[in-house]
């Protein structure tokens, strides 16, 4: 361009040697419109061409960068005569000048504000379910299918629209999302949606609509969300290969799911874990591992393989998370427990379990069925209220488990004496069948199934229901012979 220098040999030496670099989005919108060698040079000099940010922030507009620019990268024609001017001899050249420069800016923040803008919509709209066009979804599963000898994932096992959007936006950001089972939909799953107001990056109001999470209903629909998770997580992985902490493999995944149903959680041959203490370690699971990630504070994880190779060897996170809720009392009951079902719905998954007697040691009060209540609240004389006609009565015992013949009150249901209950027992069976402990049987506990009234430890069953049914056999059933539901039949 005449009458506009070119750099001196001093200036090129510096610009290559000590100068820092132009930002590579102002240096190509530089080259596109074909800004002198001279001005670029005098914009390198400045703290703002290093910065594409810098150098659109220093103008408020575009009348400040005219008033501003001329002079500050030394190409307006006032201050020709002065040294290092870039030799803009005219007006004409210094207004040609401007027009390029002007456009520069304008194409600079542009850009900046499309990527402000970006930031902002990830960071405060995660789950904007529209965001995920099926443009990307298609090429998600096209990148699966390439990773897995061209075996594509079946539309039942990837993640419903909402939640891959979610997953997709946290992987982008380099972070593992830890939701809840709840949210993690299938494609093909029936759910519903509701309307919501959002801000979006420029804090305008906008209304969409979004998943409503909920429970697996079963083990078998847990099992369907878990397959869920992993092959969605696999597809943000296979396509965000330059995002290393979120890098693990499929092996990883079979082998940490595999543990969930092994032997020794899923499958513990004593106090299995139900559907809800499964769910919810998974939960834990990767919300540990997120956390991992996140905050950093072990060194030898640093990406989900490393945090999920750690966790299938952590003890104290399986023992806190699901052990300890399998083996409370609560638990111990309910795996015993007639009536308990297992996680295919099947009735009988339990033993028949016997009550602990009265008085005795517990840390947890056990959770009792709607025909059985604990002994311990229906013993004493308040419990009477519940017992139908009666009285109470002082009864002296100096055998092993009363030494000094400490009066106890009974119950008796009859009024008549202590000895009534003989006369109420009639037809009854009187021993259970013989066993290796008992080889004559064991003796029947009048006193725990007429009406729940003994004091426990008298050695005597408590847990076989003696009373004779309509056909002539007799119950046997795991509940006291007041509470039988067939009722006693003494003629038969």
């Amino acid at each position: 361009m005449p009458g506009i220098r070119a750099l001196t040999p001093a200036e090129t030496k510096e610009q290559k040697e000590t100068l820092p670099a132009l930002d590579e989005i102002l240096q190509n919108a530089m080259n596109m419109f074909n800004v002198s060698p001279i001005t670029q040079f005098h914009v390198q000099k400045t703290a703002y061409g290093s910065n594409t940010q810098l150098f659109v922030e220093q103008f408020n507009d575009v009348s400040d960068l005219c008033t501003k620019a001329p002079k500050r990268y030394k190409f307006d024609t006032v201050n020709k005569a002065v040294a290092h001017h870039g030799g803009h001899q005219d007006e004409e050249q210094e207004d040609e000048e401007l027009v390029k420069l002007k456009c520069v800016w304008k194409t600079c923040k542009q850009h900046m504000d499309n990527h402000v803008h970006v930031i902002a919509t990830a960071a405060g709209d995660d789950d904007r379910t529209s965001s995920m066009g099926t443009h990307d979804r298609n090429n998600l599963e096209a990148i699966y299918k390439k990773k897995n000898e061209n075996i594509a994932a079946p539309l039942k096992e990837t993640g419903s629209p909402g939640y891959m959007t979610k997953e997709w936006t946290h992987a982008c950001n380099a972070r593992v999302y830890p939701c809840s089972s709840d949210e993690t939909l299938g494609y093909l799953e029936t759910f519903q949606k509701k309307k919501i107001r959002k801000p979006d990056g420029a804090g305008h109001l906008y209304e969409t609509s979004e998943e409503v999470p909920f429970a697996a209903t079963d083990w078998t629909h847990l099992q369907a969300r878990w397959l869920v998770r992993q092959t969605t997580k696999l597809m943000c992985i296979y396509s965000l290969t330059n995002v290393k902490k979120i890098q693990t493999t499929k092996t990883r995944f079979v082998q940490f799911y595999k543990l969930l149903t092994a032997p020794n959680i899923a499958e513990r041959p004593v106090n299995k874990p139900t559907t809800e203490q499964l769910r919810n370690v998974e939960n834990k699971a990767w919300e540990h591992m997120a956390n991992q990630l996140t905050t950093g504070e072990d060194e030898d994880v640093t990406t989900l393989d490393d945090a999920m190779k750690q966790i299938l060897v952590n003890a104290n996170f399986w023992h806190n998370n699901l052990y300890v809720y399998c083996d409370s009392p609560t638990a111990a009951y309910q795996a015993a427990s007639p009536d308990r079902k297992d996680r295919f719905g099947n009735k009988g998954a339990g033993k028949p379990w016997n009550p602990p007697p009265v008085g005795a040691p517990w840390k947890q009060q056990p959770q009792w069925g709607a025909k059985q209540q604990p002994s311990w609240n229906t013993w004493t004389k308040a419990g009477a209220k519940n017992q139908g006609t009666g009285n109470w009565y002082n009864a002296k015992d100096k055998g092993k488990g009363n030494p000094k013949g400490k009066q106890q009150l009974q119950w008796n249901p009859t009024g008549k004496g202590p000895d009534a209950s003989k006369t109420a027992w009639a037809g009854r069976l009187e021993t259970t069948d013989p066993t290796a402990n008992y080889p004559s049987g064991q003796q029947v506990c009048r006193l725990h199934h007429l009406h729940t009234a003994c004091p426990g430890k008298c050695s005597r069953s408590h847990n076989i229901c003696p009373n004779k049914k309509a056909d002539g056999t007799w119950c046997k059933g795991p509940h006291p012979a007041f509470r039988c539901p067939t009722g006693h039949n003494p003629g038969h």
